[in-house]
């Protein structure tokens, strides 16, 4: 079913190469391929509507780059657009201070505190602001629907071109990464893509920092040892770095796994293995029915203990 019918007024959508966003003009029919056949209130250059419409003012749109409209009444006090391309006060605007019926530009429009005359063709009625765009250029957006081709669903683009739309109406160009082709969608097509948050989990380690090696060098020098410590600074890229032991440059991040803050406790180590106190800790004495003593031992030694047991004990 076609959306527009012969009569309806109707608003081009989008900017055309041949007509301005918001002209507006009446359906004249459909062609055979179904593009809308519309005698536009301003003439333009060159014609696209042979036999359906005023030459120079039928062109064919996509029903997608048009809109229903009511054309407000040109009346002393409207507000209006100069659309004569060769006027000095070209896409200016001003208010309609008097007809005049008795002459050829009957309309008289006061612009910029200067009276201008012009005929009906070469006005128009302002009613109401354009709408905003839904996207600016630069804007992250996700493709949700692609009716007409284009990207696919799920692509993630960014807004490469805005508001020069042509017949269909596809109002946004979008470039994907990977894809050579910059593809025009529609407001419905697109929808903000969801950004991640900036991290804003601090650096852990900045110019001034005192750090502590907590892992040696292991280049062929060895030109730090665990515990020493180091203060950072920026070189001339702002890339932190430190001087080592032998007055090197070393790029700090390169090593930073190797480094804490200097103020940061050590790690607590393990007691060291001592196989006598293990071997103690299992005897016990109790005394026996016959008035002695039993001597209990148990002995639950990591393998070697033994070895080093009998070491310790020359």
């Amino acid at each position: 079913m076609s959306k527009f019918k012969v009569g309806d007024r109707v608003r081009a959508t989008g900017a055309q190469p041949w007509v301005d966003q918001g002209t507006m003009g009446t359906v004249k029919g459909y062609s055979e391929s179904g593009m809308v056949a519309v005698e536009t209130d301003v003439p333009s250059e060159g014609h696209g509507c042979e036999g359906l419409a005023r030459q120079g003012h039928g062109w064919f749109f996509g029903e997608r780059g048009l809109e229903l409209a009511t054309a407000p009444a040109l009346a002393v006090g409207a507000k209006v657009k100069v659309v004569d391309r060769g006027d000095a006060y070209f896409d200016q605007t001003g208010v309609v201070e008097n007809k005049d019926d008795s002459g050829w530009l009957e309309w008289h429009v006061r612009i910029d505190g200067e009276l201008r005359c012009y005929d009906a063709e070469n006005l128009q009625v302002i009613d109401t602001p354009a709408p905003a765009r839904k996207f600016k250029v630069g804007d992250r957006v996700t493709v949700v629907k692609s009716e007409d081709g284009g990207h696919p669903v799920g692509a993630v683009g960014e807004i490469v071109t805005v508001d020069i739309a042509d017949e269909f109406g596809l109002n946004y160009q979008v470039s994907v990464e990977g894809d050579d082709d910059e593809w025009w969608h529609t407001d419905d097509e697109l929808v903000l893509a969801d950004t991640t948050p900036a991290d804003t989990t601090p650096a852990p380690f900045k110019a001034g920092d005192r750090v502590r090696a907590v892992a040696g060098d292991n280049g062929s020098f060895a030109a730090w040892k665990p515990g020493d410590e180091f203060v950072l600074y920026p070189d001339n890229d702002g890339d932190l770095v430190f001087d080592d032991n032998d007055g090197d440059r070393r790029f700090f991040p390169a090593h930073e796994d190797k480094f804490v803050l200097a103020d940061t406790p050590a790690a607590p180590t393990a007691p060291a293995a001592n196989p006598l106190a293990d071997l103690l800790a299992g005897f016990s004495a109790t005394p026996s029915s016959g008035g002695g003593i039993t001597f209990n031992l148990t002995i639950n030694l990591p393998p070697g203990a033994i070895t080093e047991l009998l070491a310790a004990a020359r």
